[in-house]
């Protein structure tokens, strides 16, 4: 049980330190500094890696005992203080996850639409045109020019 206790609370810290990266690369793209996205995915990346293997040492050890999850395994014990704490630590660690895919689904929409709004700005600097049908030529020959950035008006 101490080994389930320590792994929970490694994970909590992984996941305590990717949300508050993620909660900085979203304020980041809030107020447009596009020039610190670059560092914060640095660091966003080896902190990963070691949730990563937390959850590998986390794997490991229920082969080793013979569960499935985590929670199965704290389930599973007698009645004790080690199981509460663990209770707690489960539920502390379901709460980060909820909330760490939330941050990372929000900054994945900014990152999208900070890339919508370069490709639109694009448009208008290089003036790109092409014809009204978006595809082939026209049956009738007729084309006119259209810039592409209208259709996003």
């Amino acid at each position: 049980m101490d080994e389930a206790i320590r792994i929970l609370r490694k994970q909590i810290e992984y996941c305590e330190n990717l949300t508050e990266l993620f909660n900085t690369l979203i304020e980041v793209l809030k107020k447009n500094k596009p020039a610190e996205v670059p560092k914060l995915t640095q660091k966003i990346s080896p902190a990963v890696g070691e949730f990563s293997k937390s959850v590998n040492s986390a794997n490991e050890f229920l082969k080793k005992v013979g569960a499935e999850k985590l929670t199965d395994f704290v389930h599973s014990q007698r009645e004790s203080i080690q199981k509460s704490l663990a209770e707690g630590l489960l539920k502390n660690l379901e709460n980060l996850r909820v909330d760490l895919k939330n941050k990372t689904s929000e900054a994945s929409r900014l990152l999208a639409n900070s890339k919508e709004f370069v490709d639109f700005n694009l448009n208008i600097m290089s003036q790109t045109a092409t014809n009204t049908t978006y595809g082939s030529t026209a049956e009738t020959g007729s084309q006119s020019k259209r810039k592409i950035f209208e259709a996003n008006v």
